[in-house]
């Protein structure tokens, strides 16, 4: 088995903010754009965006400024490019998921604080229309401006703003129990090195489509026919991830139906079976996947479902999922007689990387998973993984 990755245990939470909790990045370029057609520049060119992604401000427009040759100084850019970003500023929506994550690490009670290169007047307009969400006290113990900020000598790439952040947790964090989420290179290149990957592969339920919402409705009626009052989210939290028949054995085992596993799927499908078609797409999962076929990125998916519920599942995105197009196979944990045993088991993301054409070393591979036992499978099988809890 390939050496596993060691990931460290963190305790807290450090966010970006542009392009990451709010989707000003697309405002800021759009304002930028019509300042070059003004002096002549017929595109902000997405080779120049990316550029200057996650720059310093000043830093940004000094290289916008020397890349397009137009006639104006820092300053004069900012006054001109601002009048123009401002009348749109206070519009910015929440990048998708990002409301959701938050309050998932607020419910598990998970310190966080926001790291970013915007002033604080421009904060209090973009995030206008999210005031509870961004309150301080409330979701966040604070809030790092880099560029309003005494102690925070160098902007990104510089680690300022990260160690700055993590001093004025209370109580203060060290840096290595930290979790950085950002979205552009510049503010990563201060964190931990990964290694580079040029493979994904996908979960399925819970994380490109949200039908575990669906499968534990269906579960609640169930145990009400037999007096049980509620699904509790300490049993889903316990059962998620786990292969079906082991979950609804534990199901069984917890709430003492009587009932036998195979009786217990019967009836749970009758439920299940009525909403199954009506399964919604996780918020972003098509972006994220138009984004990596875009890049040419392999992907696959490794998934608990059959093939027969998947295609139920997913009939109202076959384009999305279709094989050949965005995903090059997928494997299904209980109709593929190639994976031994369910997650946290590595199998089928074993069976997901050597399928590839050509196949690749599960180092090379990066998984999406919404569940501890999925991570712990993608881990073991020697993967990189990047959780993405409901």
């Amino acid at each position: 088995m390939p050496e596993q990755i060691q990931y460290l245990p963190v305790s807290h939470v450090i966010f970006d903010l542009d392009g990451l909790l709010i989707d000003s990045e697309v405002l800021f370029a759009n304002a930028i754009a019509i300042l070059l057609k003004r002096y002549g520049v017929k595109e902000y060119s997405k080779a120049l965006q990316e550029k200057v992604l996650g720059m310093d401000v000043d830093l940004k427009i000094q290289t916008i400024i020397a890349e397009t040759g137009i006639p104006l100084t820092v300053p004069k850019f900012l006054v001109i490019q601002r009048n123009i970003y401002e009348d749109s500023m206070s519009n910015v929506s929440l990048m998708p998921g990002a409301e959701r994550l938050i309050a998932h690490l607020r419910r598990h009670n998970i310190p966080m604080a926001i790291a970013t290169g915007s002033t604080l007047e421009s904060f209090r307009i973009k995030t206008s229309k999210y005031q509870q969400l961004f309150k301080i006290g409330d979701n966040f113990q604070h809030i790092v401006f880099t560029r309003d900020d005494p102690e925070v000598s160098a902007p990104k790439p510089a680690p300022d703003v990260y160690l700055v952040a993590a001093q004025r947790f209370k109580p203060s964090a060290e840096p290595h129990k930290c979790l950085v989420f950002e979205d552009t290179k510049t503010g990563v290149d201060e964190q931990i090195q990964y290694l580079p990957v040029s493979h994904v592969i996908f979960d399925l339920d819970g994380l490109l489509i949200d039908s575990e919402v669906l499968f534990a409705n269906a579960i609640a009626i169930l145990l009400k026919r037999y007096g049980v009052k509620e699904y509790s989210i300490a049993l889903q939290e316990k059962v998620l991830g786990m292969e079906v028949e082991r979950g609804i054995q534990v199901i069984i085992d917890e709430t003492g139906i009587p009932v036998t596993v195979p009786q217990f799927r019967v009836l749970e499908r009758e439920i299940y079976e009525e909403s199954m078609a009506n399964v919604s797409l996780m918020p972003g999962a098509e972006r994220l996947i138009g984004h990596l076929r875009r890049h040419n990125i392999p992907m696959a998916i490794g998934t608990g479902s059959t093939l027969e519920s998947f295609r139920i599942k997913t009939s109202k995105y076959q384009q999305l999922f279709k094989i050949g197009d965005n995903f090059q196979h997928i494997v299904f944990t209980r109709d593929d007689p190639e994976v031994s045993a369910p997650k946290p088991a590595p199998d089928v993301y074993l069976i997901a990387a050597r399928r590839f054409k050509p196949s690749v070393e599960p180092n090379k591979c990066l998984v999406f998973e919404d569940s501890g036992l999925g991570v712990d499978g993608a881990i073991s099988a020697g993967m990189q993984c990047i959780m993405v809890p409901d």
